[in-house]
This record gives C-alpha cells, sequence and structure tokens, in this order.
C-alpha cells in the first residue's frame, strides 16, 4: 500500500482537485451568468441616460422661447408709515397691454433669438385674450409688439382649436397638432385671461434642431443605432444611421418618448417617482439595480407613462444585433474563455501527475540499469580476473588448458569491450545528432554481424535465415554506429527470443512508398519466433532503460537501452525504426536508413 501511494501520490491528488476544479467552474460560470445580467442593466443604464439627456434638451430648447415671452409674475412690496403693505404681484402682460410698452418682451426675445439653436423653429408667438367682450381678441408677434391679428382666417382657427381643446390645452399647459406645426398652449397666471400661443415649425425642429442635439447626445453612443419615430403617423424622423435602414427595429432595445405633450414637464425622462423625492432617483435604482421580471415590469410601466405622454419616440438597437443577443454573446464567450482556461488547470495537473509518474518510473529504471551495467561489466571482469590468477598461479601449465583460458579472457574482453562501445554510443547519441560522414554498406554490415554470431548461434540450435543485396547499399553515417544496433538487434534475438530458435535477417532496398515520402531507403529486418511483446508494452519499448515485465521475470541479461539506442542511431542516420510483434508468433524489427545517391542507383530491379 505505501509503495502503491509512493508511486501514485500525484495521480490521486489530482483526482481529489478535479472536483473543486469542477464546483469552481459552476461558481464561475453563475458569477459571469450574473455579470452578464449586470452589464446588460448598464448597457440599458446608458442608453436610458443617454435618450434622457435628448429628450431634456430637445425640451428645454423649446421652453426657452415661451419663457422669454412669457415671463413668471414677481411681488413687489410697498411701505407705508411704520408698516409695510401686502406684496403686490407684478403683472407685466397687464401692463404692457394698458400702457402698451413691450419694450420688456422685445429685448427678451432678441436674447432669445441670440441664444436659440435655431430661431426658425418658432413660426409665430401670438397672445389671446379669451375674456375679451363681445369676443377673444388674437394679437401675433411681430417683434417688437404684440399686435392686433389681421388675418382674420387665421384668428377663427386659432379660437376654433383652442375651443376644441378647452378642457385640456388651455386649462392645463399642453401641444396642440395643426397641420405641420406644433401648437404650445401656455396659461398665462393673470386677471385678464390671456393665453400665450407658440407654434413651433415642425421641418425646422427635424432638420435643424434635431441632428445637432442628437449627434452632442448620441454620438458617443457608437455601438448602438438611433431613430426617432412620429408616434401619430408612424413615419422616421431622424436616423443616426440612415445607411442601415430600419433593420432590427421591430424589437428596439430600448424605446423612449420625446417631445411629450405635457409639456411644462421638464424633469429628465427617468422621471420623478413615489420615493425621497428626488427626480430620476427612483427610476435609475430601477434600470441599474436588481434582476428578473419585475424588475423589467417596472421599468416597462414606468417609461410607457412618459411615452403615453409624448409626440415621437426614441429608439435604439445594438448595431450587432438586439441587446440581450450581445450579451448572451460576451456571457458564452466568457463562459469559453473560462472553461477554457479550467480545462487547461485540470489538464495540467494531470500532466504533472502523469509527469511525476513518469518520472518516478524512470528513476527506477535508471537503477535497474546501473544494477544491470554494473552486473554486466562485472561478470567479464570476475571470469578475466580468474583466468588470470589461475595462469598467474601456475595453476594452468598444459598448452590446453592456456589456450582454453586465453580464449576465455579473449572473448570475455570482447564482451567487455562491446559493453563499453554501447555506453559511449548512447552518451554520444544522446548529446549530438551528427552521425558521421562516412560511406557505409549496410549489407556488407548485416553480413559481418551475422558472421560474427555464426559460431553461437549455431552452438544455440539457431536457424538462420537472410536475404542479403547482391549490390552495395550505401549509406552515409557512422559504420561503427550502424554495426553496433544491427549487433544488438541479434543479441536481442539470442537472449530473449531462444526459445524460438529462428533468426532471419533481410537488407532490402525500398522506394517510392507512402511511409519513405518517394525517397529510397535500406531496410534492415530481423525477424524472431520468441513469445513476442505484449501490446501494452510495444509503445515503450524504445525508452530508455526500459525492459519488459518477462525479461525482468526471468531474470535476462540486459540494461534496458538497447533498443532505444537502435531508434537514436536510426533518427541520427536520418532514419527511423519500426516494429511489430504479435504474442505467441514472434517479433519483426526494422531499421529504416536513407540512401545516399549512388547507393539509390544500385539494387533496381
Amino acid at each position: 500500500m505505501v509503495k502503491f501511494l509512493r508511486r501514485n501520490w500525484a495521480l490521486l491528488l489530482a483526482a481529489a482537485l478535479i472536483p473543486f476544479v469542477i464546483l469552481l467552474a459552476y461558481l464561475q460560470q453563475e458569477w459571469i451568468r450574473e455579470m452578464g445580467e449586470r452589464e446588460r442593466a448598464r448597457l440599458r443604464q446608458g442608453l436610458f441616460v443617454a435618450g434622457g439627456e435628448l429628450a431634456s434638451a430637445f425640451q428645454r430648447e423649446l421652453l426657452l422661447a415661451p419663457i422669454a415671452i412669457a415671463p413668471p409674475e414677481s411681488d413687489t412690496a410697498t411701505s407705508s408709515g411704520n408698516g409695510r403693505r401686502p406684496p403686490e404681484r407684478f403683472d407685466p402682460y397687464g401692463a404692457a397691454l394698458l400702457s402698451g410698452d413691450w419694450s420688456f418682451f422685445a429685448e427678451r426675445w432678441r436674447a432669445w433669438r441670440n441664444y436659440a439653436l435655431d430661431p426658425d423653429i418658432v413660426t409665430a408667438v401670438h397672445l389671446i385674450q379669451i375674456r375679451r367682450d363681445p369676443k377673444p381678441l388674437v394679437r401675433s408677434w411681430n417683434g417688437s409688439s404684440f399686435s392686433i391679428e389681421n388675418d382674420q382666417d387665421l384668428s377663427d382657427r386659432i379660437l376654433s382649436t383652442l375651443r376644441s381643446e378647452a378642457d385640456t390645452a388651455v386649462r392645463d399647459r399642453g401641444l396642440i397638432r395643426s397641420g405641420d406645426e406644433e401648437w404650445d398652449v401656455v396659461p398665462l397666471p393673470d386677471s385678464h385671461g390671456l393665453v400665450l400661443l407658440v407654434r413651433y415649425n415642425l421641418n425646422a425642429l427635424i432638420h435643424a434642431v434635431l441632428p445637432r442635439l442628437a449627434d452632442l447626445h448620441l454620438g458617443a453612443m457608437s455601438d448602438y443605432r438611433f431613430r426617432i419615430v412620429d408616434r401619430e403617423s408612424g413615419a422616421v424622423i431622424y436616423r443616426t444611421d440612415p445607411k442601415s435602414g430600419d433593420a432590427g427595429f421591430a424589437q428596439p432595445d430600448i424605446r423612449m418618448g420625446l417631445f411629450r405633450r405635457n409639456f411644462g414637464a421638464t424633469d429628465n425622462l427617468l422621471a420623478r417617482q413615489p420615493g425621497d423625492g428626488q427626480p430620476g432617483r427612483d427610476a435609475f435604482l430601477l434600470v441599474s439595480g436588481g434582476s428578473g421580471k419585475s424588475r423589467d415590469v417596472q421599468i416597462a410601466n414606468l417609461f410607457d407613462r412618459v411615452l403615453g405622454e409624448s409626440i415621437w419616440t426614441i429608439e435604439a438597437v445594438h448595431r450587432n444585433g438586439s441587446l440581450a443577443s450581445v450579451v448572451r454573446g460576451s456571457i458564452i464567450r466568457n463562459l469559453l474563455a473560462s472553461t477554457g482556461i479550467l480545462l487547461l488547470l485540470v489538464a495540467t495537473i494531470i500532466v504533472l501527475a502523469l509527469s511525476n509518474r513518469r518520472a518516478l518510473a524512470l528513476a527506477a529504471r535508471q537503477e535497474e540499469f546501473v544494477a544491470s551495467v554494473t552486473h554486466e561489466l562485472k561478470t567479464p571482469l570476475a571470469v578475466i580476473g580468474s583466468a588470470a590468477a589461475n595462469m598467474a598461479d601456475g595453476i594452468v601449465k598444459e598448452r590446453e588448458s592456456t589456450v582454453r583460458y586465453g580464449t576465455t579472457i579473449a572473448a570475455e574482453s570482447r564482451r567487455l569491450g562491446a559493453m563499453i562501445d554501447k555506453l559511449l554510443l548512447y552518451t554520444r547519441l544522446g548529446a549530438t545528432q551528427d552521425a558521421g560522414n562516412e560511406e557505409v554498406d549496410v549489407g556488407a554490415l548485416a553480413a559481418a554481424a551475422i558472421t560474427e554470431r555464426a559460431s553461437e548461434l549455431e552452438s544455440l540450435g539457431f536457424r538462420v535465415e537472410k536475404s542479403l543485396p547482391a549490390t552495395p547499399l550505401i549509406v552515409r553515417g557512422d559504420g561503427n554506429a550502424l554495426r553496433l544496433a544491427i549487433a544488438n538487434l541479434i543479441a536481442n534475438v539470442i537472449i530473449h527470443a531462444a526459445e524460438g530458435a529462428y533468426l532471419g535477417i533481410f537488407v532490402t532496398r525500398e522506394e517510392g512508398t507512402k511511409r519513405h515520402r518517394g525517397e529510397a531507403f535500406a531496410v534492415i529486418r530481423i525477424d524472431d519466433r520468441g513469445p513476442g511483446i505484449p501490446r501494452r508494452e510495444r509503445k515503450a519499448i524504445f525508452e530508455a532503460f526500459y525492459r519488459g515485465r518477462l525479461a525482468r521475470d526471468k531474470q535476462e541479461p540486459g540494461s534496458g537501452i538497447g533498443l532505444n539506442l537502435v531508434r537514436r542511431v536510426a533518427v541520427a542516420h536520418g532514419g527511423d525504426v519500426t516494429l511489430e510483434s504479435a504474442e505467441g508468433f514472434g517479433t519483426s524489427v526494422s531499421v529504416n536508413i536513407p540512401l545516399t545517391r549512388r547507393g539509390a542507383g544500385n539494387g533496381k530491379a
């Protein structure tokens, strides 16, 4: 159990962390959704504020003319003796009607014309004496005074219109539509029953004032398209982006009132609501706070009331679709990004755990490698030392015994030398990929390798099958490294596949195959009929210091670097190694080395 925990603690830790990562992902998704709703509320708030500022600025611009002509009454106080008389109201209209001096109004009129964005928005201003006997009288402003209107038809039209609206416009200030004009009817608080009528030119409002105010208050909202619609006719009177037309406005993100009939209401469209009495405060809280259907219903009710009092409406849509779809897209992008980060975190944890396990396994294989190499080196040294001691002590005197001992020392020396050469080659190929530049005939190398081990193979009862090319197959590289690679493959067959008693070595030339990308390759294939390699071990068999389970169980000699060395030699020569194996039937290992031009021209059928 302790050994299992020591080998797999990283994987167990990763498995324990994954539920916490899943919980983190869920909480993060909920947070992103909440942030999306808040972002939607913020964007809607920005739209409402921009639209409200435009409506307020437009309303104020229209109110300037009536205010200039209809100044508020003021109180004056007079004193008599030691006491003070009650204040008396100053009635500018009554005073002007009695004296005929309209200079007070003329000065204010000139000031308004200098201040207004476009004075042409006012077609005319009339003063109507409603309670005059025998009939009401219409006066018109000529720039210096209110003179009696000479156009009887105009007077009759004005009086008839006012009579039809007597219950609303004359009693409470409001707008009346008359042709291409809007009439602002202002009841004056005096004793003469006066009504001020300001006639606004709709064309001037639409083409002169409205574009300038829209650029000022909507210009910063570049992500949106706005339009203004006449509620009575349904005609679009203004667009911030005429080229885009009316696409998307069937369901606008916001719809607000503009040009209110209740003309005296000067508050921002985020209107005064029951609460603390601060204009717009409750409406602002509705737009920016909370979420859900109840808040949306309250907002809708608030702006529907203002919309019902308005002549025009402001509508807005996002350039990339509805505001809800834009926020939804933002939420999806954020979810994908956060999910990707969390998946990357999980993958990192798993990779670290697997890397740690791999490092532990590599460390264990390195320890086994050191033990195996130590044994491989000590065995021939022990044999050589024992034979040399016997000869030095005079134990061996007969000539035949001396020859036998000498042969043993020579064989173990070659074995020791081969082991040292293998270790040196492994180290050199690990530090550099330079394989040398000599021309080598791989067919001759294979033949020499077979000849070198022929007596051993015969003594072990191996049947050797070989097929070598009739003409040289020349590759460029390190002949000694290639020789060691072939010898290592033959040694593996002798050690690990002796029960099959079969060795096949085939050197062929291959060209034009998909695997070799159309180039000419020398292929050195070593076959055996041993137990084969289990499927789960085939990917790891070429890793450094790796030894199969069967080799470990049988305690067969070996260092675990043989096949890794073969692969390094092949890669250093620009080639590769392939393996085919079937459990119970044997293994085939092929070393593929690219031919030189001279070698590529040989061996063709």
